[in-house]
């Protein structure tokens, strides 16, 4: 019975038709996110993050048509799929890449911010302390 199950056709349609609703859904989250990098220097790779997100959209439809409309495919759906899960895999690596990059320098500005505010203290005690002895 599991075995029918797996090698339903409509099973197949579902899941791919599941996952170009999330490819979707996830384009609108970066385009929501990519607003927050315009002229940083992270808005290259988000762009090519939104770029790559589009490119494994159109490979998720591509597969959908293919199956939905019961073609042939053969090797044209093997050489579609291989290279999307190819892309998904570098794909991972890059955006990871640019999240630590991201995280290393927010944690770089949260030092800074910490030893600004050490900085701020300092110098309030120091005013203070003069205005003391003029007093």
């Amino acid at each position: 019975m599991i075995t029918e199950l797996l090698l339903d056709h409509n099973l197949h349609i579902a899941l791919i038709a599941i996952g170009v609703v999330v490819m979707a859904l996830s384009l609108h989250v970066l385009t929501r996110i990519r607003k927050y990098t315009i002229n940083s220097k992270f808005e290259k790779s988000w762009n090519i993050i939104l770029a790559s997100v589009a490119f494994f959209l159109v490979g998720y439809a591509a597969v959908f048509y293919i199956f939905a409309a019961d073609l042939n495919a053969g090797e044209w759906l093997h050489l579609i799929l291989t290279g999307v899960f190819l892309a998904v895999a570098l794909f991972v690596v890059y955006t990871l890449n640019t999240i630590n990059k991201m995280l290393e320098e927010l944690g770089t500005s949260l030092s800074s911010i910490s030893t600004l505010r050490s900085k701020q203290n300092e110098l309030a005690k120091s005013i203070i302390a003069l205005a003391k002895k003029k007093a």
